[in-house]
């Protein structure tokens, strides 16, 4: 969007001149704009390709506004999608960050949410998200064959749960030197917790046994029995094989290789779990 236009936006809803109007490269499916007011900076976000639920997202962030995981969200329209926060500098997403406790401090982070035993009523439904992006999808670059026994088990796991967060991509997971923060609840809905810690394995590229173990030891107390850890494989496959079909919609529609690279990455992470754990 022009950032005249963005200005024009911004004017709506703040009464103090919109300063120091700037593009941040972040996101893949919105736009978003850093600025200032009255010396206090703020980050808009923009979607692009609103494919989401922001009543929901709007409903999660209410729910959370007290328990110290998000920044702090001064302006929402849950029609749009369109939210303003608060801009907090010195912030490093977890692939950046340098401090060799990040795997056990992102399990802590989890397990926060967790805990919170939030309920929404609306589930996130993954088969029904998997339906969605294959619609859309016209010229299929892969193919997923006998997967009707994953996702009956899938749709098993899923039909109970708690809030989970279900996008625990490296951008949504921020450091700093005094708390850590979990970001952006575009998909946040109830479902299976090990669908959340798949989603964080699976989305930040930890095959590694040793910093799955570590992981699993900060979350649970100790390391999964057999059953918890055919349910995460089960997870693992299907992440895989959404996001490869949501990479997919997304290159039909922006064109863009980014999601090329992501799609080929996720259907070979899928065939390796599957091979590992038919």
């Amino acid at each position: 969007m022009e950032e005249k236009k963005i200005k024009q936006l911004l004017e709506t809803i703040f009464t103090s001149e919109i300063q120091n109007l700037q593009f941040y490269p972040k996101g893949l499916t919105n736009e978003n704009w850093l600025f200032s007011v009255d010396h206090i900076w703020y980050l808009l976000r923009y979607p692009t390709f609103p494919i989401n639920d922001y009543h929901q997202e709007y409903n999660v962030i209410m729910k959370l506004q007290d328990a110290h995981l998000d920044v702090e969200t001064i302006y929402f329209d849950y029609k749009t999608g369109i939210k303003i926060t608060k801009y907090i500098d010195y912030l490093t997403e977890f692939k950046d960050e340098k401090r060799n406790s990040k795997i056990e401090e992102v399990a802590v982070l989890m397990k926060q949410l967790h805990q919170l035993q939030i309920q929404t009523d609306v589930f996130f439904d993954p088969l029904s998200k998997l339906e969605q992006y294959q619609k859309k999808v016209k010229h299929p670059l892969y193919s997923f064959e006998h997967v009707q026994d994953l996702c009956q088990k899938i749709q098993q796991y899923s039909q109970t749960g708690i809030l989970c967060h279900n996008d625990w991509v490296s951008g949504n997971i921020l450091f700093s030197n005094t708390r850590n923060y979990l970001i952006d609840y575009e998909y946040a809905a109830d479902n299976d917790p090990l669908s959340d810690i798949m989603s964080f394995l699976t989305e930040n590229n930890i095959e590694s046994p040793a910093m799955r173990s570590r992981f699993y030891h900060t979350y649970f107390g100790t390391f999964p029995d057999t059953q918890t850890m055919n349910r995460l494989n089960h997870w693992e496959q299907f992440h895989n094989m959404l996001w490869c079909w949501w990479a997919m919609m997304m290159y039909e529609e922006k064109k863009e290789t980014v999601y090329l690279e992501i799609a080929e990455m996720k259907y070979t992470a899928y065939q390796k779990a599957r091979f590992l754990f038919p």
